[in-house]
């Protein structure tokens, strides 16, 4: 068997072996599981509740991200990106924009490689949505900062 043909063979095997390997969650986790999934990345804020919301944001990213905050101004912040393109760092940005009676609130959050670490990044943001929704932070779900 050539080199290509045999690696293919090996990388199915894997495949194969990962995905029939599951994990049990607890009703528990299946009910936070759904319920981060279901989280919006773009939301509003009471207007009362807009400044507590924001500072929640800040302490949240200084405890997980994977970078420093590089912009922190009134309506924006973010954390530097990673510098190599094949990375498991995040990025992280949150903007909140000025209304009325409340104000909105986007997310995002961009793995290094999104090619290889995209859906962990949509998990992080949104686990990071809710927090800032809820203030209940649900850490078990997020890939963790190294």
């Amino acid at each position: 068997m050539n080199w290509i043909r045999r690696m293919a063979l090996i990388g199915f095997i894997g495949l194969s072996v990962i995905s029939c390997a599951s994990v049990e969650l607890s009703p528990r986790e299946q009910a936070e599981q759904t319920k981060i999934a279901n989280t919006p990345l773009i939301f509003t804020i009471e207007k009362s509740k807009s400044d507590e919301t924001w500072g929640r944001a800040q302490v949240w990213l200084t405890s997980y991200a994977s970078y420093k905050i590089q912009t922190a101004t009134d309506y924006v912040l973010q954390t530097f990106a990673p510098v190599e393109s094949n990375s498991d760092d995040y990025a992280y940005e949150v903007t909140r924009l000025p209304g009325g009676t409340s104000d909105t609130f986007t997310v995002k959050c961009v793995a290094g490689s999104a090619w290889l670490y995209g859906d962990n990044a949509l998990m992080n943001a949104k686990v990071f949505a809710h927090y800032l929704q809820t203030g209940t932070m649900i850490g078990w779900l997020m890939t963790p900062a190294r």
